[in-house]
């Protein structure tokens, strides 16, 4: 990435340091992948501007960057083995409307390090499997729960890139699949410790969304 960036900037001597910036963010995906609220080395892009970047610039990169994200994470061969001690579970997600199926609202922050911020909601469906104490059960289990409902997605943009701060799910329905349909579970479905346990806030509702 770095011989790229070089070559980019090189080539951009008649375009502001900004340009370059939306540029660079977006034609190389493989340094510019949506970061998480804890960084790291690998995929930052730091690009020193002249100016602040206009409303647009900033919507350009946020909407690129949204995109991109739920292309990469969504379908069942998605699905990640999470450990969340003392309980295994498998999980991935669907969304139904598509990369381009978000709302995204920006505000400005008197913050000189993220000067801008933003709010991504998605509408989202969750597969999970019950929580089980026991990992290759877990592993090895493939009856998943659907989790119908929203997400929203907390996001600051630091370092030449938005990276998210914070995530919640909201639940409206959980289903579970029986004889090939999928039928509103009636019973209590088990909650990871600290996760309310109302439906309204979902099952597992605080799982991070972007890692």
């Amino acid at each position: 990435c770095g011989g790229e960036r070089e070559l980019l900037m090189r080539n951009v001597s008649s375009v502001s340091r900004s340009a370059a910036l939306i540029v660079l963010l977006i034609t190389i995906p493989s340094c510019a992948l949506f970061g998480g609220s804890s960084g790291g080395s690998g995929g930052d892009i730091t690009v020193e501007v002249s100016r602040e970047l206009s409303q647009s610039e900033y919507r350009a990169l946020l909407d690129d960057a949204v995109r991109r994200r739920i292309a990469a994470t969504s379908g069942r061969a998605k699905s990640e083995f999470v450990s969340r001690k003392p309980y295994y579970y498998k999980t991935y997600a669907e969304y139904p409307d598509g990369p381009d199926g978000f709302a995204a609202h920006m505000r400005d922050t008197d913050s000189p390090t993220a000067p801008m911020a933003a709010d991504v909601t998605i509408n989202k469906r969750r597969f999970s499997t019950r929580l089980s104490r026991n990992s290759e059960r877990a592993r090895q289990d493939e009856n998943y729960l659907r989790d119908t409902g929203e997400e929203t997605v907390s996001l600051a943009f630091r370092n030449g890139k938005w990276r998210r701060m914070g995530s919640l799910f909201v639940a409206e329905r959980t289903e579970e699949l029986i004889d090939g349909e999928w039928v509103r579970t009636q019973k209590e479905i088990p909650r990871a410790p600290g996760d309310s346990s109302s439906e309204k806030a979902g099952w597992l509702s605080r799982l991070k969304f972007w890692r």
